[in-house]
């Protein structure tokens, strides 16, 4: 069964836009999609796309305040989402889950399609599609690591400019998928699991990394990732002239952003579980994970978004009972603790 969604209305085009889209998908009981498949409708100004669910309606009504078609969500979709289907980028093609595995829809949700448009100096119109394909057999639960520094400060002529980001897996897991993802300037990307039992294995490697040519990558076997496994991303930018990818010239500073002309650098790690159950603890533990790790490394937590930060940094304040300026291991267990009552 295929279920076809396309946007009635084609929205100009002007200038960069996030634009996010909703899609009612009025489903009378939890569904299973299977399959994801985008058609971007004008290849030339659609950046990427991000599919998000929505249950609590401020989607909707964020659409029907705005006077255009959809709402601008520049940075995201301006809603907290019960769940996602995935996204696609130039080069991307659908891929179906492993059988038993399905991302579930709840009843009464909606689809929230988050499109960027990148300009090409005329005036555009788009009207791109979705189409999804569904199971009703879906017993493992879904879910993601995602790992990506936001601290990327490329200077001009810089041609070998390093970001490393790494993250503990706290239970054990199936990797079936991964994506990478960077802007203009990258050039190479490796993404390494790290085993308890000292093992290294390449969990992908692009040497010639190509923004023009992204995949979604699944893997024939899913790769058994025990708890501990450290996942590590290493990304090489070149900033420089000789990068015939660089779109200034002369090269100039280019920091973290969503513009085409900014740069990232994100993996993102689609894994299983055994039920479908599992997943919202898993996710707790992803965060809780990583937080105490960067207590325990000092870390400045300039690697997350400026308000997870901030809240961090208060909470630390708050619970250095010594006022040393860092917590030691009943400050910090004491902090963690706190947390893992807070973090849903």
């Amino acid at each position: 069964e295929i279920y076809t969604l396309s946007l009635h209305d084609a929205l100009p085009i002007c200038k960069d836009v996030f634009q996010c889209f909703v899609i009612p998908l009025d489903f009378g009981a939890q569904r299973y999609v299977k399959t994801v498949e985008f058609h971007p409708g004008n290849p030339k100004i659609v950046h990427h796309a991000l599919f998000y669910l929505d249950l609590s309606g401020e989607a909707r009504r964020k659409d029907a305040a705005s006077p255009e078609e959809g709402y601008s969500c520049f940075g995201g979709p301006g809603i907290v989402p019960a769940g996602g289907l995935g996204g696609w980028a130039p080069g991307a093609t659908p891929s179906q889950l492993p059988a038993g595995m399905g991302h579930a829809i709840e009843k009464g949700a909606d689809l929230v399609m988050q499109i960027h448009y990148h300009p090409d100096g005329k005036f555009e119109t788009d009207q791109s599609s979705i189409g999804l394909t569904f199971t009703d057999q879906s017993t493992k639960g879904l879910t993601n690591i995602i790992l990506g520094p936001r601290r990327i400060d490329l200077a001009p002529g810089d041609s070998h400019y390093a970001v490393s980001e790494w993250s503990i897996v706290p239970q054990d897991v199936e990797l079936i998928g991964i994506t990478p993802h960077a802007h203009l300037l990258c050039k190479e990307m490796k993404v390494d699991a790290r085993f308890p039992d000292g093992r290294t294995e390449p969990l992908i490697w692009i040497k010639d990394w190509d923004f023009n040519w992204q995949g979604q990558y699944r893997y024939e076997k899913p790769i058994a990732l025990p708890k501990g496994t450290r996942i590590e991303m290493h990304y090489v930018y070149d900033n420089s002239e000789a990068n015939p990818h660089n779109p200034s010239h002369p090269p100039k500073r280019v920091h973290f952003g969503e513009q085409t002309t900014d740069e990232m650098g994100f993996a993102f790690l689609q894994v299983a579980l055994p039920h479908r159950e599992d997943v919202p603890a898993f996710r707790r533990a992803m965060i809780l994970s990583r937080i105490e790790t960067m207590i325990e490394e000092g870390d400045d937590f300039t690697s997350l978004n400026r308000q997870q930060a901030a809240n961090l940094r208060r909470a630390v304040t708050l619970f250095d009972a010594n006022h040393d300026g860092k917590l030691d291991d009943t400050e910090r267990a004491a902090l963690m603790k706190y947390l893992q009552g807070t973090i849903r």
